[in-house]
């Protein structure tokens, strides 16, 4: 099975016009859906950095587990 099966990323041209730019991109995604599936995806695909707010005890074991995976992330309530 190919990932594409499972995934599907829409609009992704728009980011990558504005990196081929060479300014960089801001994106915000609500917690809806497959938020952390696409975190982890953008987190590998691109150099990045993800500014969260980590301190939900719902929330937190997810992106301890996508730091692992190499996702690099900033917790603004705990910097």
């Amino acid at each position: 099975m190919s990932i594409d099966w499972r995934f599907r990323v829409e609009g992704e041209e728009i980011l990558e016009q504005a990196l081929e730019r060479g300014r960089g991109a801001i994106l915000l995604n609500p917690h809806l859906g497959n938020f952390f599936y696409y975190y982890w995806y953008l987190s590998m695909k691109y150099p990045c950095l993800t500014v969260v707010t980590a301190q939900s005890e719902d929330i937190r074991p997810f992106y301890l587990l996508f730091q692992r995976l190499g996702c690099d992330g900033l917790d603004y309530e705990n910097a």
